[in-house]
């Protein structure tokens, strides 16, 4: 029994390969951009509401959000991460 072996252009390839350094740098910026603007108006209206009566109840859900909000952060990283220390040194530069 024989098995063929389709070849894509992208199979195999990382993002590296396929999109150029420009690229990736705009989009890396332009989600991060959009990220912290997110998080810098949502944020302070949310706690500032939970937290502007005094109630310690809402002030302990509050910082119960923000902790969960920080465990799925890191949970999300560690689905989604890539491990890439010391893998610029290979990358050889630009001529």
């Amino acid at each position: 029994m024989t098995s063929t072996c389709y070849r894509t252009p992208l199979r195999g390839n990382t993002v590296s390969e396929i999109f150029p350094m420009e690229t990736r740098a705009m989009a890396i910026a332009f989600f991060y951009a959009v990220g912290t603007a997110v998080g810098g108006i949502a944020g302070p209206l949310v706690f500032a509401e939970l937290t502007g009566d005094g109630d310690p109840g809402r002030t302990a859900l509050a910082f119960g959000i923000g902790a969960i909000m920080m465990i799925l952060g890191g949970v999300v990283e560690l689905i989604l991460g890539v491990r890439a220390e010391g893998r610029s040194s290979k990358v050889s530069p630009r001529q």
